[in-house]
């Protein structure tokens, strides 16, 4: 750039950005008989030289040493492969792999023993396997296609033969099949795993994209194909027609059906011999009446295919309790994760935490967008606040009337009108509320009766978002203003916006009225509606509406996310009192009920998958008039879809390759109680990187002195140490639990017990009782100690009359004679 010019701005939206451009790169790949002869790992692009497990040191040089010796051994055998289980063959391949070795000079150490297992079981072919090299084929396909991301270079090498038995000790018929689809496995795993995978009783969480490939993946493998054997799975969600792409078990015919039915149908069809129990229960607190304890004790383990963290941390959560395995995995493009959640051996899928994820501020969504994200996210917010929420908050107050009045004011207000201790936040909330109730049913501002208002309505917003509120921000922020530090307010990343004045003949404009109109119309039930796209239609509607002159406020608070000054932000704050007095007036001009002529409303969800509802349309030509405004680059209808519907990319080929290793695990914990024989995975087909890893332990708590600083503002250099001891003594993990297992208690008798049975005392025990901890016992509340005479499960009924477990989970202070503070694991108190 020293030859360029020095930068000159030339509009308030032309900016020098840096822009990141990737460069092609060139391969120069060796012919296919150079590259066996003499294979160069250096190349990997992933840096690891070709190995995907750092305890496998030399095994990618021996395995391609393997498969030159299989060629040749398939040359002298007219092409045939070693029989399964052929000794003799073993033999052969082994001396046919030391010639490889000695033609191509290659160094690798000859491993006889991983040789021969190689030789005997190279004739099958197992489901996990195909799944991983399909994927990882598939997606090389891909990239010859489309030209983006990096290719394997020449070879990729995978093994897990920490899967294969010791075949040369093996007695009698434990590796020979008996003539059914599962001879090829019986041949690698033996019988007699093959007869725990039929009987396994596991319960699969989720349909969809990874749902489906593990479904046909144990339908393959005979998993619960057995006698005892059942796979539970459940799934609330329905077919759309954008899981057909990757959710290969379902078809055109089955959109509309329960994933979980269609797909136990599906692969039902692949294999008859399999047991599934057919679910559309959601697993979550709301329905542990379900999957009771009994349903979770008489698992084997636990398989997620989850879409979202807040179910997968549920799941786990129950895994732990109830001392369960669970294979958890994910996909996000070409990028997959496997991990593996063992009992008392690995850390548990909550142990670990994910980076959050980064959300544009208030002020970039509302006043300063810089990309079309931005523009795409309020468009949105906006639909969901105007068709949903305040639509959904306005029908509420239509159905309900004056118990809806009630049930608000009994939130702010106690009984003589007293303002209860957390009555002003409340209010806060019935302000915010009726806000939008206002504005759903006040004449002239958003109710609406025909579809001539509902254009209307929609001309009325069209100038608020795109034209008045332009006017406003400018007015209040212009183009010279200076920011605290004296500099130009508006430099990067924010974009100096323009207001749109509106055109009946520009698409996009009337893209926004049709959709804002029609969807008015749904959420009103207009009588007579029927969904219109013809412009012409509209335009004759519009004509006869009359837009007013706006005039910017003086007065207007632009939230221009600079840090106030110190001690500004409290004068700021509305004065509690005049909240909860706005609250009052607010819910006194509320219009009756009455006066609606029996209106109903009906509030929208938002589906980005029914390009026929008007819900993209309107967030797509919201967000490309916002961009205008700002001079950002527009986006097409399907663009708009994949960023507002925060559509995750799912991929066939990752799934493929993701749900192939879970399967191999599910296969090690049939075999192993050895932690390092399972592996953890890390992938990104794109470069291709793809690494295993062995499990991380999971975390101990241990005694510890534990510092403190009592004042560390007057006195920073002064610290206290306190003795943090654990019970047991040697500390303890998530997994470990104290059962209190005597019978039903006395509050006194489970005091005593804890002196006896581990020399501590408790101090205080409270228990979680709905969205509320209820104190049992606390030595400083005297009220407490009415219930010392009393049974646990009597004290817990005195709150939950209805409760009808077994058992109850106290979390309790505990204190050792020194009055050090003992950390315990969770204790489960059981009086049945």
């Amino acid at each position: 750039t020293t030859g360029y010019h020095k930068y000159e701005r030339k509009s308030m939206n032309t900016y020098g950005t840096v822009m990141e451009h990737k460069m092609p790169k060139e391969l120069a790949c060796r012919s296919l008989q150079e590259s066996m002869e003499s294979p160069d790992f250096s190349m990997d692009p992933s840096g690891m030289g070709g190995m995907w497990d750092f305890d496998k040191f030399g095994r990618t040089g021996l395995l391609h040493l393997c498969f030159l010796a299989l060629d040749d051994y398939r040359k002298a055998h007219g092409g045939a492969l070693p029989g399964l289980q052929d000794g003799a063959a073993a033999e052969e391949m082994v001396k046919l792999v030391h010639e490889a070795k000695k033609r191509t000079k290659m160094e690798e150490e000859v491993d006889e023993g991983l040789v021969k297992k190689f030789s005997r079981t190279a004739g099958a072919v197992l489901a996990p396997m195909c799944s991983i090299f399909g994927g990882i084929v598939g997606q090389e396909v891909a990239k010859a296609v489309s030209q983006k991301h990096h290719p394997v270079y020449q070879f990729v090498y995978l093994d897990t033969f920490e899967v294969l038995g010791e075949y040369e000790e093996a007695s009698g018929d434990e590796y020979k099949g008996v003539g059914n689809r599962y001879d090829a496995q019986v041949a690698v795993l033996g019988r007699t795993l093959q007869g725990k995978m039929g009987d396994l009783k596991y319960f699969m969480v989720g349909c969809g994209a990874l749902g489906c490939e593990l479904f046909k993946n144990f339908a393959m493998m005979g998993v619960a194909c057995g006698d005892k054997g059942m796979i539970t799975v459940t799934d609330d969600d329905v077919i759309e027609k954008s899981n057909l792409s990757r959710q290969f078990l379902f078809r055109n015919f089955n959109v509309g059906q329960s994933k979980s039915v269609a797909a136990t149908n599906a692969v039902k069809g692949m294999n008859g011999a399999i047991k599934i129990d057919a679910r559309q229960d959601r697993v979550s607190p709301a329905t542990e009446s379900v999957y009771d304890d009994a349903f979770w004790e008489g698992l084997d383990g636990v398989v997620n295919a989850l879409d979202n963290v807040k179910a997968r941390q549920y799941v786990d959560q129950r895994c732990v309790f109830f001392g369960k395995s669970l294979l958890e995995s994910g996909t996000m493009g070409t990028k997959c994760n496997v991990q593996c959640v063992i009992p008392h051996r690995t850390i548990n899928y909550g142990g670990r935490k994910d980076p959050e994820t980064k959300e544009a501020p208030e002020c970039a969504l509302h006043n300063f967008p810089h990309n079309i994200n931005h523009c795409l996210s309020l468009g949105r917010s906006e639909f969901v606040g105007m068709f949903e929420t305040q639509a959904g908050q306005a029908s509420q107050y239509l159905e309900k009337g004056d118990a809806f009045v009630s049930e608000m004011s009994s939130k702010i207000w106690g009984e003589g009108g007293a303002v209860l201790p957390d009555g002003t936040g409340a209010a806060k909330e019935t302000n915010e509320v009726l806000v939008g109730v206002m504005e759903c049913l006040v004449e002239g501002k958003g109710l609406v009766r025909t579809m001539d208002e509902c254009v209307a309505w929609a001309r009325s917003k069209f100038e608020e978002y795109f034209s008045n509120k332009i006017k406003q921000l400018v007015f209040s922020c212009p183009h010279d203003m200076k920011n605290a530090s004296g500099a130009p307010f508006w430099s990067p990343p924010k974009r100096f916006p323009s207001a749109i004045v509106f055109d009946a003949e520009d698409p996009v404009h009337m893209g926004f009225i049709i959709a804002a109109a029609n969807l008015r119309a749904q959420v009103y039930n207009v009588s007579g509606y029927k969904p219109v796209r013809d412009a012409s239609v509209f335009k004759a509607m519009l004509s006869k509406v009359k837009v007013g002159e706006f005039v910017p406020s003086r007065d207007a608070k632009i939230d221009t996310g600079e840090k106030k000054p110190e001690g500004e932000e409290d004068r700021m704050e509305v004065d509690e009192g005049s909240v909860v007095d706005q609250a009052k007036a607010a819910l006194g001009k509320l219009p009756k009920v009455g006066s609606f002529g029996g209106l109903k409303m009906s509030p929208l969800s938002f589906e980005k998958d029914d390009d026929s509802n008007f819900h993209m349309d309107f967030i797509s030509a919201f967000a490309n008039l916002r961009a205008r405004n700002y001079s950002i680059e527009e986006v097409d209808f399907l663009q708009a879809k994949l960023i507002a519907g925060r559509i995750i990319p799912a991929l066939a080929t990752t799934t493929s390759l993701v749900t192939g290793f879970v399967c191999l695990e599910l296969i090690k914990l049939l075999q192993h109680g050895n932690k390092a024989a399972f592996k953890d995975l890390q992938c990104n087909l794109a470069m291709p990187m793809l690494m295993q890893i062995d499990p991380e332990g999971p975390p101990k708590n241990v005694a510890r002195t534990v510092k403190t600083k009592p004042d560390p503002v007057n006195h920073p250099e002064y610290e206290e140490e306190e003795e943090v001891v654990t019970l047991p003594k040697d500390g303890f993990t998530v997994w470990d639990r104290i059962v209190v297992d005597k019978g039903d208690l006395t509050v006194q008798e489970f005091l005593d017990w804890w002196k006896s049975e581990h020399d501590v005392s408790c101090t205080a025990f409270a228990v979680k009782i709905g969205d509320a901890a209820r104190p049992f016992y606390n030595q400083f509340m005297s009220g407490t100690k009415a219930n010392l005479p009393l049974k646990m499960s009597d004290v817990y009924k005195k709150y939950d009359p209805a409760f009808t477990g077994k058992y109850f989970m106290p979390e309790c202070s505990i204190q050792d004679s020194d009055m050090n503070e003992v950390e315990t694991p969770h204790v489960v108190f059981k009086f049945k």
